[in-house]
């Protein structure tokens, strides 16, 4: 059966803490099972490299003792028969048997093996340790004596050796199971310590509801990924919860400006009910006036909601004259006849949706008009970079450096003439920075030179376009214009 990978002992069911200890062990007994199969062979090979060494040094001497005294000299000489472990064994060319150092090889020759003289050759030396009974070493070597040529055998038995390998392997692989014991219990202590903080953030995490919010998960004093994790996780129920505040807070103030329209609109419903018949001419107004406050307050609660569902507001996007949306805004306020609106507008086109566009520069307006005291003032340039910058500027109370950006959150609105008597809702300037946004553009609020407030728009225009006089006069005539005025700026 192939031994299961890494990746499949992860995937596979059960704790995280169980699968890690399972794959510390994996890891490390392939190792060792290579550093054990390693140590065996090394071990062989230099057992039998030593044995083949002093195998081949008593041939040497065989041989050279035949060589110098013949077979009668290996007779009395006991050096030869010293060493138990080898045999030594001679034979002439005919294949008899002339000088053995044991009994058991005086009838036959040990080896087929006939080098010729002078040449030693060695058979039996394995180089990997195989199972089973080893094969004896054999070293051969040819020797001439008195004008006969001999051939000497020395046969070493690798018994010895082979079983030095063999009990060495059984030791390694009997500490094996006991060293993966303790790698397995320690693995499964260590992971288990190192989980414990996340068993804590998940009892604390499943006890938080939807309607509590409150309760937040244990940090661990490490500094590690577990920390971090309970970190980011108390950030994310920080969020939930200003998330769900704002939510309730949007839906109580949203019910609270419906409920007074609604709440007239039912009034003046039951007076003209119970009244005269001409009486529903005189409510007609009101029920007007209301009916257009409900209508505009849905529209604001809608284009907030599509920003949140969107990410952004829809556009759709075309080339507009901007300076013409702040001169059609100017005319209507004119009209209104409540405040004095000067203008300093430069003519400038840029990319952008034309509703949008309008709706952010009214709702501007209308906020300037019921902040102002006498004086509303429109400004559009374009800066250094080429953005359009649009101003309004109102000579009212202006508005505290501290609250210049919850001024922009949703239901928000100051004291004094930013109020819900003087007509606000609280999303005008909320869906200013809504469209602002999905222009890729910026608002700000300073301080204005009429004393009041100043808010500040910049949005991405399009390169203005070269004068057809600032061409070369070698050039084609350029297509026709529409005149354009270069600046307007006045007062009504």
């Amino acid at each position: 059966m192939p031994m299961p990978s890494p990746p499949q002992v992860l995937r596979a069911g059960g704790s995280v803490r169980a699968r890690l200890t399972a794959l510390t062990v994996l890891i490390v007994v392939v190792p060792l099972l290579v550093a054990i199969a390693l140590t065996m062979t090394l071990l062989h090979r230099s057992l039998t490299a030593s044995l083949q060494a002093r195998t081949e040094q008593s041939g040497s001497e065989v041989a050279a003792l035949l060589a110098r005294e013949g077979v009668a000299g290996l007779q009395g000489d006991a050096e030869v028969l010293a060493d138990r472990g080898r045999i030594v064994q001679v034979i002439d060319p005919a294949g008899a048997v002339v000088f053995a150092s044991a009994r058991s090889a005086t009838r036959s020759p040990l080896s087929d093996l006939r080098p010729s003289v002078g040449q030693a050759v060695v058979t039996g030396a394995e180089a990997l340790p195989m199972p089973g009974h080893p094969a004896p070493l054999v070293v051969a070597q040819g020797v001439e004596s008195g004008g006969t040529r001999y051939t000497v055998f020395v046969v070493a038995d690798q018994e010895d050796q082979h079983e030095a390998v063999t009990e060495t392997g059984k030791a390694l692989l009997l500490g094996l199971p006991v060293l993966l014991i303790g790698v397995a219990g320690a693995t499964w202590l260590l992971v288990g310590r190192t989980l414990a903080p996340v068993d804590r953030i998940r009892q604390t995490a499943q006890a938080i509801t939807g309607n509590h919010l409150e309760a937040r998960v244990p940090v661990p004093a490490t500094r590690d990924e577990v920390a971090q994790l309970a970190t980011t996780m108390n950030a994310m129920l920080d969020r939930l919860q200003e998330a769900q505040r704002t939510q309730r807070r949007f839906v109580a103030d949203a019910s609270h400006e419906l409920r007074s329209p609604l709440a007239s609109l039912r009034a003046a419903i039951q007076y003209g009910a119970a009244g005269e018949a001409d009486g529903w001419a005189d409510l007609a107004p009101l029920m007007d006036r209301e009916s257009a406050r409900l209508q505009g307050l849905i529209d604001d609660l809608l284009t907030l909601s599509k920003a949140d569902d969107a990410g952004t507001i829809p556009l759709h996007r075309v080339e507009l004259d901007l300076d013409e949306v702040l001169e059609a805004e100017a005319r209507r306020l004119k009209v209104a006849g409540a405040r004095t609106v000067s203008r300093a507008i430069t003519p400038i086109r840029v990319v952008g949706d034309e509703g949008q566009l309008v709706r952010l520069v009214r709702n501007l307006v209308d906020n300037a008009a019921r902040a102002a005291t006498a004086t509303v003032a429109l400004g559009l340039t374009r800066s250094a970079s080429g953005d359009a910058v649009l101003t309004v500027d109102d000579d009212g109370p202006g508005i505290p450096a501290a609250d210049r950006r919850r001024v922009f959150e949703r239901f928000v609105r100051l004291d004094d003439a930013r109020s819900r008597g003087s007509g606000g809702s609280g999303l005008g300037l909320a869906i200013v920075a809504e469209i602002v946004r999905a222009h890729h553009g910026s608002v700000t609020i300073e301080q204005s030179p009429l004393g009041g407030a100043r808010f500040v728009v910049t949005l991405p225009a399009p390169p203005q376009p070269a004068d057809p006089e600032e061409t070369d006069a070698g050039t084609a005539d350029p297509p026709a214009r529409t005149p354009r005025r270069r600046h307007r700026g006045d007062s009504c």
